[in-house]
């Protein structure tokens, strides 16, 4: 409780020439309605490199991103909450104003943002959210695994479009949302054969150690469904070649992709295609249960564990790290 006594935290800075920095912010008290959190772990997602690199999203500077963090109560205003607890925290901040807030579709928000980029994130010592956020992390699974609930509930949610027939599924891209999804469709769908094609060579081994099927060039052989986690230019069009008639492609990744495939060929084989975004509440408590009822099965999925001045460097660029998931740890943890 030293930095919060003191009024001041650690962060790691982004400024408005979009350099970072290590810093200090105000601790900010919490108010009615809010909780003071101690960051225990901030996964790093892709999301933050692109607004580092472009400063899309970003409403207030310097800005403090960080949105898959899970931490300790501190302070709290609201009396359901108990200071101690340990808690994941949902990124989202719908509008609640909007047609689908007001039906609980938070996730599909028509105005949503999210904490790290409206307001302060993770990547600091302490963060103010609001108490609705929280999800307490069951006794028995330790922070640095609960730590992948968000990406994880991520996951969860793009499952949710998993036709449930499928007994062969595709994913596209060995990074930490593909091999996620690989694990979570051998958790929940018993039986489902599933395949991560990844194109680096180093990644492919980490992925095998998981005890997940990669390869780096697919087999050709064609499946009920396929994810693509991976964006690269072509990958939807690559989904599709190697789909089933009455397959589904389910896209996730936030990247280059542009679709060329002709309406005519969805309709003859009578193909889908959903784009999954985002989670709900519902998602992140699944996502916490699954990862308490197997821990070990996740636990290798975080393969690197850094300081402020680490996550620095590599949040910028400046150095690259062989792994999967990287978290950052505050230096009071």
């Amino acid at each position: 409780m030293t930095s919060v006594a003191m009024g001041q935290m650690r962060a790691i800075l982004l400024g408005r020439d979009l350099k970072l920095s290590l810093g200090t912010a105000e601790v900010r008290r919490p108010e009615a309605g809010e909780v003071l959190v101690r960051v225990e772990y901030c996964g790093i997602c892709g999301s933050d490199r692109h607004a580092i690199a472009s400063g899309d999203w970003i409403e207030y500077w310097p800005a403090i991103l960080g949105h898959e963090a899970v931490g300790v109560v501190e302070e709290s205003v609201d009396p359901a909450i108990r200071i101690g607890e340990r808690v994941v925290i949902d990124s989202r901040r719908p509008c609640e104003q909007c047609a689908l807030c007001r039906r609980g579709a938070r996730g599909l928000c028509e105005s949503l943002t999210w904490m790290g980029e409206s307001a302060p994130g993770g990547y600091a010592e302490y963060v103010v959210v609001p108490s609705w956020t929280l999800h307490r992390i069951p006794d028995r699974l330790q922070s640095e695994v609960a730590v992948l609930a968000e990406p994880l509930a991520v996951v969860d949610s793009t499952l949710d479009h998993l036709p449930a027939t499928a007994g062969t599924v595709r994913i596209l891209g060995g990074g930490p949302i593909g091999v996620l999804a690989a694990l979570r469709v051998a958790q929940r769908f018993a039986g489902v054969e599933v395949e991560i094609v990844e194109v680096v060579p180093e990644r492919v081994g980490l992925v095998r150690q998981l005890s997940v099927d990669a390869v780096q060039h697919s087999s050709g052989s064609r499946v009920d469904a396929v994810i693509d986690a991976a964006g690269y230019v072509r990958s939807v069009d690559d989904a599709f070649a190697g789909l089933t008639n009455g397959g589904t492609v389910i896209a996730i990744a936030l990247g280059e992709s542009e679709l060329q495939l002709p309406v005519r060929e969805l309709v003859e084989h009578g193909w889908s295609l959903v784009g999954s975004i985002g989670f709900e509440a519902v998602h992140l408590d699944r996502s916490l249960a699954a990862l308490a009822e197997a821990p070990e099965t996740y636990r290798g999925v975080v393969t690197e564990i850094m300081d402020f001045a680490v996550a620095r460097d590599f949040l910028a660029g400046r150095t690259t790290l062989p792994g999967v998931k990287m978290v950052v740890k505050p230096s009071h943890v």
